[in-house]
C-alpha cells in the first residue's frame, strides 16, 4: 500500500471518528471495506494509534473511539489523575486509553523517563531520578495528541541498539 493509500485511509477513519461511528477496530475494517480498502485488524489498530484515537464513552454511554482536539495536551485531556511516588508516576485514564498514552510517552523519549507499563486504565511511568519526577510530570502534560516529538524544552535521550 502506498503512502497516499494510508493518508486516504486515515482521512476516512478520521471522518468516521468525528461522527462517532467507530466503537471498535472491527468498525474501522468495515468502514474501510465500504470505501474499497481491504485491511487487517492490525492495520486498523495502527491507523487508530497514529491518529491519536482513544476509547471512551459516547453521550449514549456506548464505547466509541474519538480524537482529542488538535493542540490540546494529550495527558491533560485524557487523564483522570496523576500521582507521584518516589521515582514513579501513576497515571489514571479512562478505560482503554492507557496503552495509547504510554505508547506516545515511549515514542517521545522524554529525558528522565526509563519506561512505561500500561494496563487498561493505569500507566506506571518509571523515572531515572526521584528529584526529576515533578519536572517529568509537567513535560508529559505538554505532549500533544498526534505529536511524535516532545514540546517546550523536553529533550530526547539517545536510543541504544
Amino acid at each position: 500500500m502506498t503512502r497516499l493509500d494510508r493518508r486516504e485511509r486515515q482521512r476516512i477513519i478520521f471522518e468516521a471518528l468525528s461522527q462517532g461511528k467507530i466503537g471498535s477496530q472491527h468498525d474501522v475494517v468495515r468502514i474501510l471495506a465500504k470505501a474499497g480498502f481491504r485491511v487487517t485488524q492490525a492495520t486498523a489498530s495502527r491507523d487508530l494509534e497514529e491518529l491519536g484515537a482513544v476509547r471512551g464513552k459516547g453521550v449514549d454511554g456506548r464505547t466509541i473511539y474519538s480524537v482529542p482536539e488538535p493542540g490540546r495536551g494529550l495527558i491533560d485531556d485524557l487523564t483522570l489523575g496523576i500521582s507521584e511516588s518516589q521515582r514513579l508516576l501513576v497515571i489514571k485514564t479512562p478505560p482503554g486509553a492507557a496503552q495509547l498514552i504510554a505508547g506516545r510517552i515511549d515514542r517521545t523519549k522524554v529525558l528522565g523517563v526509563v519506561g512505561t507499563i500500561a494496563g487498561d486504565d493505569t500507566i506506571f511511568v518509571a523515572c531515572e531520578k526521584e528529584a526529576s519526577v515533578r519536572a517529568i510530570k509537567e513535560k508529559l502534560k505538554g505532549l500533544v495528541a498526534g505529536d511524535a516529538q516532545p514540546r517546550s524544552g523536553t529533550r530526547t535521550r539517545k536510543r541504544f541498539s
